[in-house]
């Protein structure tokens, strides 16, 4: 029995290897997902109406940093591996690629959002109230999109390349700025309490202020991804190709996913205001969450990919193995973390009703209790990504949301009569079914693939 553990358990130099290398990676895209949480926190306090419009925008800006982060991924997979095998001319090819595809990603998202921002809202919610909030938000919240993806292609290139710590530096300046400019307009400007407006154009400043420095760095320090403007459709054919099939699959996997979430949003939308409201505060607790926990995943599917990169095939099968002991620390930590801060939720969402602010707190703590399969699911993902066995991360992740999770809690929702808080328990079934899948097609080993070609 000890034996068998020992092999999902790494050692203490191996253990504090993956946390300092994780750490400022969960630090910096904690950091800078937080300033879409800053704003729904801000939010909070202007009453239910704001809050479940800008829910709604936020998830549907979800479904675009779902599909920004497709291609980011597919790229990071290239230039992790590349960097093992010290390839740096591919290297900045493959950021090339990324920042191609990125920009040609988040075009429509941007169109869409210009054009259609109170349908988007509405298909969350039909009050009329929530719906104009929304609406206010997202026609200025979307002009942040362009800055922000930039940033990503950026960051996700700077700590693939093992430059850790910068992205985690600039996001944490951009927060700390977004933060004061919050409290400045929630005190009220002139007298006049703010509106969803005047926080969604903070949020665009802070937005640009962090592409601003990125772009500054890039030029001053000139890392091994730097490119010239001149030089950024500089990327052989086979080369893009490669990461565009890549990113397909990333892209319809992260899109299902993403669905998913809003599938959910709008059956609670269906029950009420009080239920739509108190699973809108608890998915943005719940996806503070997820994104650190997407940041750790990242900085084990790097080291992984360089792994792979190197050639070395039975080393990476027996590090990818041993990550999941220090994993199951870090989600029993945040699980523990998450439970403790739902008695905070009266605290942060002063302007709620008291009905909406105790079902919130019920379901945050059941949120914690599911987080650690979820958790433990999503980090079998990350060790499929480092070696690009997309087959596996759909089969694993979309496939059984949305023919075992999905199909569960609708029929929990429209065929019985189960309250909130079972529908939510019935919603997290599928999570340690899926847990279970991605442990069996990690046995199939279809991710141990070097892409380098070395």
């Amino acid at each position: 029995m000890i034996m068998t553990i020992s092999k999902y358990t790494g050692n203490r130099k191996m253990n504090f290897t993956i946390l300092s290398f994780a750490l400022p990676i969960m630090l910096q895209v904690f950091v800078t997902g937080s300033i879409n949480y800053v704003d729904s926190l801000t939010i909070g306090k202007l009453g239910d109406a704001a809050v479940g419009g800008v829910t709604a925008v936020n998830r549907f800006y979800a479904v675009m940093s779902a599909a920004t982060n497709s291609i980011v991924s597919a790229a990071g997979i290239y230039i992790s591996q590349f960097m093992g095998a010290g390839d740096r001319k591919k290297v900045r090819q493959s950021f090339r690629a990324g920042l191609i595809l990125t920009v040609l990603v988040t075009v429509p998202f941007f169109g869409a959002a210009m054009m259609f921002p109170t349908q988007i809202v509405s298909f969350f919610n039909r009050s009329p109230a929530i719906v104009a909030a929304g609406a206010s938000y997202l026609n200025i919240i979307k002009l942040s999109y362009g800055p922000l993806c930039l940033s990503l292609v950026i960051s996700n290139a700077l700590y693939s390349t093992g430059h850790v710590k910068i992205p985690l530096y600039v996001s944490g300046s951009v927060v700390i700025f977004k933060i004061g400019m919050n409290l400045v307009l929630l005190n009220g400007v002139g007298g006049a309490a703010p509106g969803t407006e005047a926080i969604a154009a903070a949020t665009v400043a802070a937005r640009l202020g962090e592409l601003a420095l990125y772009l500054y760095l890039l030029k001053k320090r000139k890392y091994c991804f730097c490119t010239k403007v001149a030089e950024v459709f500089h990327v052989p054919k086979d080369l893009m190709k490669s990461i565009f099939v890549k990113a397909i699959p990333f892209c319809i996997n992260n899109f299902l996913w993403s669905a998913s979430n809003a599938f959910l949003l709008k059956v609670y939308g269906a029950r009420g205001e009080l239920e739509y409201n108190a699973f809108a505060i608890t998915a943005t607790l719940h996806d503070i969450f997820v994104t650190i926990n997407g940041g750790f995943g990242s900085a084990v599917s790097i080291l992984v990919a360089q792994k792979l990169g190197s050639g070395s095939m039975g080393e990476s099968r027996d590090f990818a193995k041993r990550t999941y002991g220090v994993s199951l620390a870090v989600s029993v930590a945040l699980s523990a973390v998450m439970f403790g801060q739902s008695g905070l939720i009266g605290i942060v969402y002063q302007g709620m009703s008291p009905e909406v602010l105790a079902m919130a707190r019920r379901l945050t703590q059941l949120q914690a209790l599911g987080f650690i399969p979820y958790q433990m699911g999503m980090h079998g993902y990350y060790i499929l990504k480092a070696g690009g066995d997309m087959k596996s991360i759909v089969i694993m992740d979309s496939i059984a949301t949305w023919l075992i999770q999905i199909p569960i809690f609708a029929f929990t929702a429209y065929c019985t009569g189960a309250g909130v808080y079972l529908l939510y328990i019935s919603s997290q079934v599928g999570e340690v079914i899926k847990l279970a899948i991605s442990l069996r097609l990690l046995r199939r080993e279809r991710w141990l693939v070097n892409l380098a070609g070395t």
